[in-house]
């Protein structure tokens, strides 16, 4: 006789009747869990726990619904629901608006979405043809007023304008003296066009700014670079900690590098973001307090590229304090052969030496090729490989797209 146990392949169904008879686990252990549980990748996942028990029912809802994007496929199918469910709207922690706000079409809904938000805490606005805002004053009075209520939410602490024209002044002047947190990735800021929002004295509301963004060209944006350093914006910036810069022109950060020497005292984290192929050496400012660098590149094959090489020559006179440098290369492919471009890497390598406190050197790739990558950065740089500086990664293209990339977690 086979006295062999055979597994027995239980319908969905069949999985939830038994589940609901098993013993009731504390409703703390079921919340601890199912917040482990987050964003879009989740999402089935917490669905189905959803369907488990009562008593799993909110903390999975409050999983489904942290994270809300808005478009124009899902900004009629979320006002609705919100309108049926209003306790739904109260779980939203991230909100994206990837719309263009002043299409009539969008309003309504997004106007009935806005109205059941209060607790929102990062919010970004953008939209993939250019979120334009010359039209603020034809919006209803209605709208406006919702939507400037959204913005002076007591929960919200970050906020970020990606692919925005025209942005008002007064708004800009708003996201930096409110919220702790602030990305900018604008052109044509318009000077003219102000928003009735208040501009709160440094630390009145417990939210100094202290991770800014910044990528627009001081030479286009002449009235905003000039406010960006100038005293009203200088005193709510006072503990700036992580500044990151997008190199505006080739070979050049265009007027940027005094927005971080001036804040040098009380910065920690710099990034300067070279995404768009600048691939011409630049001059950092002398930071000496800086812990930590983040260097980005955007390059065909893969490889360091020239500006990064150049930066790093740089570091023991800018930053003698440095400990952790990070270098970020995105590909559009696979590369071969030499890592560098015919380069004196050995002044790279007696750079690095010239750090006393750095500790780490991390090497992020958006790339597959990370394995033979890591080899031929290697054989290049022998000496800093062999003190054990060098780690590497394979970074996701989810991440460098996830609109709340911006902000820390």
């Amino acid at each position: 006789m086979d006295h062999k146990r055979k597994r027995v392949a239980l319908d969905p169904g069949r999985r939830l009747l038994l589940a609901s008879t098993m013993p009731v686990l504390p409703q703390e252990l079921i919340d601890a869990i199912l917040a482990e549980l987050a964003g879009p990748a989740a999402h089935r996942t917490l669905k189905a726990c959803s369907l488990v028990a009562r008593s799993f029912v909110t903390a999975s809802q409050r999983g489904l619904f942290r994270f809300l994007t808005l478009t124009s496929k899902t900004v009629g199918i979320v006002s609705t629901r919100f309108s049926d469910r209003p306790h739904l709207a109260l779980y939203v922690r991230d909100l994206h608006v990837d719309i263009h706000m002043n299409t009539k079409l969008y309003q309504t809904p997004l106007l009935k979405t806005f109205q059941l938000l209060k607790k929102v805490q990062r919010l970004a606005i953008s939209s993939y043809s250019w979120q334009t805002w010359d039209s603020w004053a034809s919006f209803s009075d209605e709208f406006r007023e919702t939507f400037l209520s959204l913005l002076k939410l007591p929960s919200l602490r970050c906020f970020a304008l990606t692919r925005c024209r025209g942005v008002p002044i007064g708004l800009i002047r708003h996201a930096l003296t409110s919220y702790k947190e602030v990305g900018l990735l604008v052109t044509g800021i318009d000077v003219h066009q102000e928003i009735e929002l208040p501009s709160s004295a440094p630390g009145e509301n417990g939210k100094s700014l202290t991770h800014l963004l910044l990528n627009y060209a001081p030479a286009q944006n002449a009235a905003f670079h000039s406010l960006m350093v100038g005293d009203e914006i200088t005193a709510s910036l006072t503990h700036l900690r992580h500044l990151e810069l997008a190199v505006p022109v080739q070979g050049s950060l265009g007027g940027l590098e005094v927005i971080a020497s001036k804040y040098s005292s009380s910065l920690q984290h710099l990034v300067i973001n070279f995404w768009q192929r600048h691939d011409h050496p630049i001059n950092l400012p002398s930071l000496p307090s800086l812990e930590i660098l983040t260097l980005k590149a955007s390059v065909g094959r893969l490889r360091i590229p020239v500006a990064i090489l150049s930066t790093m020559i740089s570091l023991p006179s800018c930053t003698p304090h440095l400990e952790i440098l990070n270098i970020i290369v995105d590909a559009e492919y696979d590369g071969s052969g030499k890592v560098v471009d015919q380069y004196n890497v050995c002044e790279v390598e007696t750079a690095l030496e010239n750090l006393p406190r750095l500790r780490e050197v991390n090497w992020g790739i958006f790339s597959d090729d990370v394995v033979a990558f890591e080899e031929r950065v290697q054989r290049v740089l022998p000496c800093a490989s062999a003190a054990g500086l060098f780690s590497f990664s394979t970074w996701s293209w989810r991440s460098k797209h996830d609109p709340m990339v911006h902000f820390s977690q």
